[in-house]
């Protein structure tokens, strides 16, 4: 329909000047409203644009570079020396406290990002495909997260039958990530979530980097490409990713004739792993559940103020994830 208002996400951030070019024409803001209840900001405009017309927003904003979560600076230690560097955690509702935009999982809008930092430093977006970048001393211990994805992305392109869209896939690891987070072409996690020495690590470190970086990988499609439409509905977002976790590994595939299962019974026959989801994630869901803080998994959830994460280990008691390894 046509309008005169452009509503935003927003939280915590201070607007400047804000110019809405339609056209030719660059029409003139009449009200500006920012509703801390639902974390937006409304801007109408004295005349109305057309649903469809193609126009341009200008936004000029500040905010503070936080410690945690949204946008934040942090060091890692680089052969003896501290290095710095900032990094970005938008899962949730956070991006909207880094920029005015859509930031609900209704929404989604493609991003022309431009990062200007110093010259000696490195960017790494969802974009390009073109910079590869590493850091030395540590190439030898992330061989095994980048020999794992080579082999788990293909296997999800098959169980959902769609191409994995993005030119690159980059594993990053920073600190302060809160163990990992599935970023559309940049998969983040801590390092003990993507370095694996296998001279000294166990093979209980091996099986945490299979489980994290299956269920990030997992996520480039149910969750980034298909997201549920809103925050009550987080039940379909969260356990179809402990759902695929293990299916990423334990992968039904069919074709015209005859459905073919891949289990880790053939990759790493040793592991066992239905046996292990059966005995360490169901009891633990169990054990969540019987609590008396307990709450149904599905709540009224009227605004991002209402947000409220069911403990993930619950899931896969909720759906059949049928283990046939």
């Amino acid at each position: 329909m046509d309008t005169f208002t452009v509503v935003l996400n927003l939280f915590e951030l201070e607007i400047g000047t804000t110019l809405f070019v339609f056209g030719d024409e660059m029409l003139t803001l009449t009200s500006q409203e920012i509703r801390t209840e639902t974390q937006r900001v409304a801007f109408t405009f004295a005349k109305t644009f057309l649903r469809g017309a193609a126009a341009i927003l200008r936004i000029t904003f500040r905010g503070s570079l936080q410690s945690f979560p949204e946008y934040y600076k942090s060091e890692w230690i680089n052969q003896g020396k501290a290095e710095h560097y900032s990094a970005t955690f938008l899962e949730l509702t956070y991006a909207r406290r880094v920029l005015p935009c859509w930031d609900e999982p209704a929404l989604k809008a493609m991003f022309a990002v431009s990062p200007i930092s110093r010259v000696e430093t490195v960017n790494l977006s969802n974009m390009p495909s073109f910079l590869r970048v590493a850091t030395p001393n540590l190439i030898a211990q992330a061989e095994f997260s980048v020999n794992l994805v080579t082999h788990v992305l293909p296997l999800l392109e098959q169980m959902f039958d769609l191409e994995y869209p993005l030119p690159k896939m980059d594993i990053l690891n920073t600190t302060g990530a809160l163990g990992a987070l599935e970023n559309w072409g940049l998969v983040v996690g801590e390092p003990n979530v993507f370095w694996f020495n296998p001279a000294k690590d166990s093979t209980a470190t091996q099986k945490h980097m299979v489980d994290i970086t299956s269920h990030e990988l997992a996520h480039q499609w149910f969750g980034n490409i298909v997201t549920m439409e809103w925050w009550d509905n987080l039940v379909c977002h969260a356990p179809g990713r402990y759902h695929l976790r293990f299916f990423s590994l334990c992968l039904r595939v069919r074709d015209d004739t005859e459905m073919y299962i891949y289990s880790t019974d053939k990759l790493y026959p040793e592991w066992n792993t239905a046996a292990a989801v059966v005995n360490g994630t169901f009891k633990i869901a169990l054990n969540v559940d019987a609590r008396l803080s307990s709450h149904p998994v599905q709540l009224e959830c009227p605004d991002a103020n209402h947000v409220n994460e069911v403990p993930l280990e619950r899931f896969p008691s909720f759906f059949e994830v049928n283990i046939e390894c």
